[in-house]
């Protein structure tokens, strides 16, 4: 019985340490390391947090800088990089689509004219 209890107390490490110390010592480094795991986590979770918040922001603003769908004949003429004049002359003998929605004035849709230069 005598090498059991030498087992029990010696851990071989020449300290004097036995495997209770040990166990203790364990037990505790676990307490520890998940409170460092915890804290850790929650400073991710943070970070994400404000991640979203920046991205969603980000999608915002570049929401707002999106040019609109439908343009007057001054803002078509210049998203083609036309004078009023070269652009009303294409109209008349190009065929640029253009819209009547609301009333009199002509509007012209963004895609239609990409797709009426790439068809030229």
């Amino acid at each position: 019985m005598g090498g059991t209890s030498n087992l029990l107390r010696d851990t071989g490490n020449g300290d004097g340490m036995n495997l209770e110390e040990v166990a203790r010592d364990l037990k505790n480094a676990r307490k520890v390391l998940g409170a460092v795991e915890a804290r850790t986590l929650a400073g991710v979770a943070e970070m994400l947090s404000e991640v979203t918040v920046n991205l969603s922001r980000t999608a915002e603003r570049l929401e707002k800088m999106a040019p609109q769908e439908w343009m007057g004949p001054d803002e078509a003429a210049a998203y083609l990089g036309k004078s009023r004049h070269a652009f009303q002359k294409a109209v008349a003998q190009e065929s640029v689509p253009r819209h009547y929605l609301t009333g009199r004035r002509p509007l012209y849709n963004r895609r239609e004219l990409d797709d009426w230069l790439l068809s030229r």
